[in-house]
């Protein structure tokens, strides 16, 4: 026997944007399901910096103040470059933005605040140690996942299924998509260190033949994210002291600091993901998973979550059409697809030898931090109330 489950939306991936995706989906009145591979929703490892429009957000969805008990506030961002510097900016000069301040948080208190949210809406089930087996996108409507567990495989059907499992998606390569994954060339490392007397509550972006980030994230650290050049199966120690080398050359100080006190957080290659189309059938990529990002920057979370606001408004909007349906998730991948590969780009170009000189923020600053705001603010009020809810999500019994 098989046992067929049936949800408006099924959500793969209980990470930020798929958790916010489905409590906005939930309030709006549709059956909700995601399904998260991991058997246990623990605490995610690192951390992010909200900007102004992603706490916004949170303002709206009544998490704020609780996200800022557990963050850092950030005044703004200094870069430079091997000249010296480059660009300083204040979020309290930005007139638009919806707080003066970033906020660098645990990710964490971002998952917290956000499954608080899921539990509370009756339309949202999180299902933990649920694996994608088989996706099936009929044209005529519709998908059907198969999906397996601990205690059997049993099937979901859905109107629609979204992909919010990240870079290297499961639904993403079950469904087909044309995706390129290109790796940017060395390892990044993210350190933690502790924070030099006087550092100030701002990031530091350093542009030069080997770029690196400054981010205060808690009274007395601060954490490092930069490109690595010693070779792979090196000791940790040799993987630091690179670090602090190239750090030391700007800022003695906080050098001598992360090689003496510093700790690896995490070693890894970072990749950018670009899919030729955000949206197959029934079938729509999220986040990471259809545009990962660099960590330089700092936006991956933030795009993503942003996504999701926008991705609920274009999902409602074609629920709500039934089988005729609407263009509304193609018309916003139209819309966003820029915005977000010109940034994709610019974190490349920045990135190659001979750029040191150039600029993230310059130009990009202000739109940032208070995001896309034409395509952001309509959603977020459509979807700030919770109407009536539509149609129950039983699981019903099949002979197999």
């Amino acid at each position: 026997m098989i046992t067929t489950s049936r949800a408006d939306c099924a959500v793969v991936g209980a990470g930020p944007s798929g958790l916010l995706l489905a409590v906005l989906l939930a309030r709006a009145g549709w059956q909700v399901q995601v399904l998260e591979k991991d058997i246990e929703l623990g605490p995610p490892p690192g951390g992010v910096v909200l900007q102004p429009v992603t706490l916004g957000l949170f303002g709206r969805l009544g998490k704020l103040a609780q996200l800022r008990r557990q963050g850092l506030p950030i005044d703004g961002i200094d870069e430079t470059g091997p000249g010296g510097l480059v660009f300083s900016g204040d979020y309290r000069d930005l007139a638009q933005v919806p707080v003066p301040w970033a906020l660098a948080v645990p990710l964490r208190a971002v998952r917290e605040a956000l499954l608080e949210l899921a539990e509370a809406e009756p339309g949202v089930l999180v299902r933990a140690g649920t694996l994608v087996a088989g996706l099936t996108d009929d044209p005529a409507g519709g998908c059907e996942l198969e999906l397996s567990t601990s205690s059997g495989t049993w099937m979901l059907a859905a109107d629609y299924v979204v992909g919010a499992d990240g870079t290297h998606s499961t639904v993403r390569r079950a469904a087909g998509f044309d995706a390129q994954v290109a790796p940017f060339a060395g390892r990044q490392l993210i350190a933690k260190a502790p924070r030099p007397d006087g550092w100030p509550q701002r990031i530091r972006s350093h542009h030069a033949d080997r770029p690196f980030v400054v981010i205060p994230s808690q009274p007395e650290h601060v954490h490092v994210f930069g490109n690595v050049a010693v070779p792979d199966g090196a000791p940790a120690a040799d993987v630091l002291a690179d670090l602090a080398a190239v750090v030391g050359d700007r800022y003695r100080d906080l050098g001598q600091q992360l090689g003496s006190g510093g700790e690896q957080v995490a070693l890894f290659r970072p990749y950018t993901v670009q899919v030729t189309r955000w949206r197959s059938g029934h079938v729509v990529l999220l986040g990471d998973s259809a545009h990962t990002v660099h960590p330089y920057g700092g936006q991956g979370v933030n795009l993503a979550l942003q996504d999701a606001v926008l991705l609920a408004g274009a999902l409602d909007a074609e629920l709500r059409a039934g089988a005729g349906g609407t263009a509304a998730v193609d018309d916003l991948e139209s819309r966003r697809r820029p915005f977000v590969e010109r940034f994709q780009a610019r974190q490349r170009h920045l990135l190659d030898p001979g750029t040191a000189a150039m600029s993230l923020y310059v130009a990009n600053f202000s739109r940032l931090a208070v995001g896309q705001e034409e395509l952001l603010l309509p959603p977020l009020q459509a979807l700030s109330t919770t109407p009536a809810r539509r149609g129950a999500g039983a699981d019903t019994t099949e002979g197999s």
